[in-house]
């Protein structure tokens, strides 16, 4: 048994992207949410240990910025905030 398990959330309707996280086994990850913005994409984990502790985390993927979209920093600003 691998002391690390990945998990993927992977792009709905495109090619490439997605989001992913690794923890140890002795953990369990559960997806909350996860989305696509304007600029980015997100996926939001509980991971939980044996202990009865939780800890909520948000994984952001931003792709480069593209010279046919050109989001500049402020779009992802604004949809950061939207989480």
């Amino acid at each position: 048994m691998p002391y690390w398990i990945p998990v993927l959330k992977h792009r709905q309707g495109y090619r490439g992207g997605g989001t992913a996280l690794l923890y140890r086994n002795n953990l369990k990850v559960t997806l909350a949410n996860s989305g696509q913005l304007e600029s980015f994409e997100y996926s939001e984990w509980v991971v939980k240990s044996f202990a009865s502790d939780h800890l909520k985390v948000i994984v952001i993927y931003r792709p480069p910025i593209q010279k046919t979209t050109g989001y500049p920093q402020v779009y992802f600003l604004m949809n950061s905030r939207t989480i």
